[in-house]
């Protein structure tokens, strides 16, 4: 026989178990990282909901205002029209028309 060395046992013990690695930081660091990469993409997307609604704002804005711009052209052109503004001349300021032979022409002299 040979001499074995006999190892105590003890009762009412927990068997021990291989320890495994903790990764509980690096699975938090992990779920930390998800959670600002998802904010990230939210924060993305309501900026860009702002600045659409600004662009539809502009682009609202610049039609009003061409609108605006070409009612003021049709207007310039309906008050610059020459035959409007000898009837006021003649008839609300009581001008005349003076006869081409009646005109002088003046030259300056250098």
């Amino acid at each position: 026989m040979s001499a074995r060395k006999k190892i105590p046992v003890l009762k009412n013990r927990l068997p021990v178990l291989p320890k495994n690695k903790n990764h509980s930081g690096l699975r938090a660091a992990y779920i930390i990282l998800v959670f600002l990469v998802m904010l990230f993409f939210v924060w993305l997307r309501v900026q860009t909901n702002q600045i659409l609604t600004e662009i539809k704002s502009l682009e609202d804005n610049l039609r009003k205002i061409q609108n605006m711009n070409s009612h003021l052209e049709t207007e310039v052109k309906s008050l610059s029209d020459y035959n409007r503004i000898a009837d006021i001349a003649q008839n609300e300021l009581g001008m005349v028309r003076v006869p081409n032979e009646k005109i002088i022409k003046v030259t300056k002299k250098e």
